[in-house]
């Protein structure tokens, strides 16, 4: 197994080494100065990209958004929160994906009918909760996912 050095023992070892030879360079003399630290992470000049600054915007809108006791970072219990709430808007859209055969952001009426006729049929395209089977457990997730559209 081939191992990478670690940068900073390393650039701890530079500066150590660095100290050492300015110890023995000015055995006597008081006037000389120690050699500075060699930087850890040189700092950068360069612009954040669109894409970096987009990104931390959404984070920290996200993090505004979730973080319910103000301090200004997501505590485990707000992660929590913020994850479900992903997951539900992502299985939302799922529903969108599958039963909304007009397109219209929204399953209507007839889109319901249409999945009872599959349902009726034995189709797997009324499998609504995933488990390759068509019951009623997929009649209750079809109602639940309906109900939760915004009217």
């Amino acid at each position: 197994m081939r191992r990478t050095p670690n940068l900073l023992a390393g650039l701890t070892a530079l500066s150590a080494l660095a100290a050492l030879i300015w110890l023995q360079s000015s055995r006597g003399s008081r006037a000389a100065k120690p050699p500075p630290p060699v930087a850890a992470h040189p700092p950068t000049t360069a612009p954040p990209s669109p894409g970096a600054e987009r990104t931390k915007t959404a984070l920290e809108r996200a993090t505004a958004r979730y973080d319910t006791d103000g301090d200004g970072r997501l505590s485990a219990d707000e992660w929590t929160a913020r994850h479900a709430a992903l997951v539900q808007q992502a299985a939302d859209n799922l529903f969108l994906l599958h039963y909304d055969l007009d397109h219209s952001a929204r399953v209507d009426p007839a889109e319901v009918n249409t999945f009872l006729d599959w349902y009726r049929a034995g189709s797997l395209r009324a499998d609504v909760n995933g488990d390759a089977l068509v019951n009623a457990l997929d009649l209750q997730a079809m109602m639940e996912a309906y109900q939760r559209q915004p009217r």
